[in-house]
């Protein structure tokens, strides 16, 4: 076999891979690819608590299959674009070094004939926001979820429930000069408001937040379009209750696909900047800006 004595003479780097390629035809004649959607795919991974977890090939399989999807080009890797971003959370460059990284594949993503976008993710929630704020919302963009307990099927949608998942929206008085608010979103865990920068204490204050808080919060794509519905409305809230607001301070707790719906959904040219903040230790820091 490959790792016999003198194997390598026979198994080398180009027999291999002609045969894995081989292989790879094989299977796309032996499947109907008639009813799938060609896709590329987008793979962001950043350090979390000193690990770096991304979604593994055969979680992506799945994933793609159960939404009838494929990777577009010939071999699977042909449409990828991976992003990796090394740095500890910790470190005050990462934003910056994964901000520039995420920018610079994306845009090779907008010049590619690819119409349909699989996402896969996992990332500090600043990170994902940006990664959102990058995603063209001209094309088709599917956005997975990562479960914890679900091993191969941790990147799959759960089976759509009778009601989608409920999210309320809170806020303080009008306040028709503040330049400043604060938005705490709390899906996966509470945002503790109080938490935040010093000089943000006093500033208003909108809050939106799961009927029911939990990881598992959003499990399917109902549950995840009646988050986006409620952010956009939650972004509607700041600009009518106060509309001199330059910045949100964004204070999040929410899965994967959540954070990157906030990026996605906010109006860079049209709404207040987005401040996003990491929660550090006992507060919440300043991570970076989309604009």
């Amino acid at each position: 076999m490959v790792d016999d004595i003198g194997a390598e003479k026979i198994y080398n780097e180009e027999y291999l891979a002609r045969h894995k390629r081989e292989h790879e035809d094989r299977v796309r004649q032996v499947t109907n690819f008639a009813t799938v959607t060609p896709a590329a795919v987008v793979r962001v991974t950043g350090r979390i608590r000193g690990t770096l977890s991304a979604a593994t090939d055969r979680q992506v399989g799945a994933a793609l299959h159960y939404e009838d999807l494929r990777p577009a080009g010939e071999h699977p890797h042909d449409s990828e674009y991976v992003v990796t971003i090394e740095s500890e959370d910790t470190d005050s460059w990462v934003w910056d070094e994964g901000s520039k990284k995420i920018a610079t594949r994306l845009a090779a993503l907008r010049d590619s004939p690819h119409a349909t976008v699989a996402v896969f993710a996992m990332a500090p929630i600043p990170l994902l926001v940006f990664l959102g704020s990058q995603l063209d919302d001209k094309s088709d963009i599917r956005v997975f979820p990562r479960f914890r307990d679900a091993e191969d099927l941790a990147c799959c949608w759960r089976n759509e429930p009778a009601t989608p998942a409920v999210f309320e929206l809170s806020s303080s008085v009008a306040d028709a000069t503040a330049k400043d608010v604060v938005v705490a979103v709390s899906v996966s865990g509470v945002v503790d408001a109080d938490r935040a920068q010093a000089d943000l204490i006093g500033a208003p204050r909108v809050s939106l937040r799961a009927s029911e808080l939990g990881p598992d919060a959003i499990q399917t794509k109902s549950d995840l379009t009646a988050f986006a519905s409620a952010w956009r409305r939650t972004l509607a809230k700041v600009e009518s209750d106060y509309p001199a607001c330059e910045r949100i301070h964004l204070l999040a707790a929410v899965p994967v696909v959540a954070a990157v719906a906030c990026g996605q959904h906010h109006m860079r040219d049209a709404q207040p900047a987005l401040v996003v903040y990491q929660r550090a230790a006992e507060e919440y820091v300043e991570a970076l800006t989309v604009s």
